[in-house]
């Protein structure tokens, strides 16, 4: 099971410290909300595919997805059933 926490506590790593005290929930919007510059970005997504053994690049709606931490989760699931 991908738990929110355990997706936050790799996030966690990824945030500009300016924005660490920010309230991160689900919903935040990581990339407006949180700043992140495009290498935080891809080594964000590179450790989740790395942890979870997925590619997001199966996903034809993954950019969409990828902007909040529920995207995320219920994206990471789709590709460890396998169904999209």
């Amino acid at each position: 099971m991908v738990e929110i926490k355990e997706l936050l506590n790799v996030l966690y790593d990824f945030i500009p410290d300016n924005k660490k005290e920010y309230n991160v929930d689900e919903d935040t919007d990581i990339m407006t909300d949180l700043e992140m510059d495009s290498i935080d970005i891809m080594q964000f997504i590179g450790e989740l595919e790395f942890m979870y053994s997925v590619s997001f690049v199966e996903l034809d709606d993954f950019y969409k997805k990828f902007r909040t931490l529920r995207g995320i989760r219920e994206s990471i699931i789709i590709l460890k059933e396998g169904v999209e």
